[in-house]
C-alpha cells in the first residue's frame, strides 16, 4: 500500500508539474492575446483616423475641383470673346472695300476734271493704297484671330478632359 501511495504521489507530482507547464503556456498565450488585442486596437484607431482624414481631404479636393471647374468655365467663356475680333475685322474689311470703291470713284471724277483734278487724283490714289493696306492688315488679323480661336477651343477641350479626369479618376 505504501508503494502504491508513493507511486500515486509521484504521479500527482508529475501531473502537478505538467499542470504548472500548461498554466504557464496559458499565461503566455493570454499575454500574447492581450498584446495582439492592443495592436489590433491601435491599427483600428489608426485606420479610423486615416479614413477620417481621407474623407476630409476628399471633401477639400472636391471643393477645389468644383472651384476650378467654375473658374475654368468662366475663363473659357471670356476667351471666346476673341471671336469679336473676327467680327470687327470683318467690319474693317467691309469699310476697306467701301473706301476702295470711294477711291476709285474719286479717281474717275478727278480724271473727268482733267488738269484741275490732278491733285485730287493723287489723294484718291493714296486713299486707295491705304484701303488696300488696311485690307491686307485686316486679313492678317483675321488669320491670327482664327488661329487664336482654334487654340482656345483646343484649350477648352483639354480643360474639359482634365476636369473629367480629376472628377472621376482622381476622386475615386
Amino acid at each position: 500500500m505504501s508503494a502504491a501511495m508513493e507511486q500515486t504521489t509521484a504521479s500527482l507530482s508529475q501531473m502537478t508539474g505538467e499542470v504548472a507547464n500548461v498554466f504557464h503556456f496559458i499565461q503566455e498565450i493570454n499575454q500574447q492575446v492581450s498584446e495582439g488585442k492592443e495592436k489590433t486596437q491601435e491599427i483600428s484607431d489608426k485606420a479610423d483616423e486615416i479614413s477620417s482624414e481621407a474623407v476630409s481631404a476628399k471633401g477639400v479636393v472636391q471643393s477645389q475641383i468644383d472651384e476650378m471647374v467654375t473658374l475654368m468655365n468662366q475663363k473659357i467663356e471670356q476667351s471666346r470673346e476673341v471671336q469679336q475680333i473676327t467680327d470687327l475685322t470683318g467690319k474693317i474689311i467691309s469699310i476697306t472695300q467701301q473706301t476702295n470703291l470711294l477711291s476709285l470713284n474719286a479717281s474717275i471724277e478727278a480724271a473727268r476734271a482733267g488738269e484741275a483734278g490732278k491733285g485730287f487724283a493723287v489723294v484718291a490714289d493714296e486713299i486707295g493704297k491705304l484701303a488696300a493696306n488696311s485690307g491686307t492688315l485686316a486679313k492678317q488679323i483675321n488669320d491670327i484671330s482664327d488661329e487664336v480661336i482654334h487654340a482656345v477651343e483646343e484649350l477648352a477641350q483639354e480643360a474639359a478632359r482634365m476636369i473629367a479626369f480629376m472628377s472621376k479618376t482622381a476622386m475615386s
